[in-house]
């Protein structure tokens, strides 16, 4: 399991009708994490996740959904108008969510988690402008995000992993390699996929959900590179 201090650490995705949150209008929310089984279970991995589309008031195309933005989602407006959930009910979903996870690792329901994403400055805005459109409060959170981006930037100065990876199908530069920072790059680099752009479409890209799976194995993969090779002593509380 991810956690920062015993915090469960949720990596959100959201999916939406343009790319400003003042206008544009939020379709589907994912958020994914894992929990770790007991030893006697072989430290299994038990995945927690949550994946609405979104019905927000008023939803419309020209106005604040863009043509673009359903193509690239594999979205219709017939489905976010007869699939998509209220947004109250969704943030309210949302929250319960995040509290789950924290009674099922014996915390606190209404302790903070840890927000995480790729490029997370853009799904948090989001979130806000579910709040404000929902009325409901965000689950608690830490206010230190988590983002993938800039940790693999990170990795990138620090000579762990390259600038670019080669990636024919989906680069757009001559030379057939994409930024390692991109998702894409990342899950290239990483092995996750193979004959793009068909193994990207089989792990759910562009899904709200597919993206805060993949995101959180990525993540994982980072961590990996960023530990130490002997464990680091860290002395107990009031030690």
């Amino acid at each position: 399991m991810l956690a920062a201090n015993g915090a469960p650490i949720v990596v959100v995705d959201v999916e939406t009708g343009g790319l400003d949150p003042q206008k544009s209008a939020i379709l589907e929310i994912g958020a994914y994490t894992e929990l770790e089984g007991a030893e006697t279970n072989g430290g299994a991995k038990y995945p927690r996740q949550l994946s609405h589309l979104i019905r927000e008031p008023g939803l419309q195309l020209g106005v604040n959904v863009e043509e673009p933005a359903l193509a690239a989602n594999r979205l219709t407006m017939t489905r976010l108008l007869t699939e998509g959930e209220g947004i109250i009910n969704v943030a309210h979903y949302f929250t319960n969510y995040c509290q789950d996870l924290n009674v099922e690792l014996g915390r606190p329901r209404d302790a903070a988690v840890v927000f995480a994403g790729h490029n997370l400055h853009f799904d948090y805005a989001f979130l806000q402008r579910m709040r404000a459109v929902s009325g409901v409060q965000l689950p608690k959170h830490e206010s230190r995000l988590l983002d993938l981006a800039s940790i693999l930037r990170a990795l990138g100065l620090a000579g762990r992993i390259p600038h670019r990876t080669p990636c024919l199908a989906l680069a757009r530069d001559p030379d057939g390699h994409i930024p390692t920072l991109s998702l894409d790059g990342a899950l290239m680099h990483f092995g996750a996929v193979d004959k793009p752009p068909n193994g990207l479409e089989r792990t759910g890209r562009h899904t709200a959900i597919g993206d805060a799976r993949l995101t959180y194995w990525v993540l994982k993969e980072c961590l990996k590179l960023m530990a130490p090779a002997t464990p680091v002593f860290v002395p107990p509380t009031g030690a």
